[in-house]
């Protein structure tokens, strides 16, 4: 269960939850993601190469979805059974219609 640990202004404009609201929860919770393959995917590349990135949707405090071009990538040492990471947003952009 990852859990946000930094929120800026930035991120309140996007998705519209504040500071107050957003640290410490849990980030699948706060803003609902649908991701381009199974997470499990996803880990075992990010763990098997220190990175993964692609377009998640996730969705923002007033429930409209938004498509963020989203980078992943290790920090220290690892095990399976933890996974820590930086996400870095790059993109954001409406989804197709």
């Amino acid at each position: 269960m990852l859990h946000f640990t930094f929120w800026n202004q930035g991120a309140w404009e996007i998705y519209g939850w504040t500071k107050e609201e957003s640290l410490g929860k849990n980030s699948y919770t706060l803003l609902p993601i649908k991701f381009p393959q199974p997470i499990e995917e996803i880990e075992a590349e990010l763990f098997s190469t220190g990175r993964w990135q692609g377009e998640l949707v996730r969705t923002k405090k007033d429930g409209t979805a938004i498509v963020t071009m989203s980078r992943w990538a290790l920090k220290g040492l690892y095990s399976e059974r933890i996974l820590n990471y930086t996400a870095r947003l790059v993109e954001v952009r409406s989804p197709p219609i």
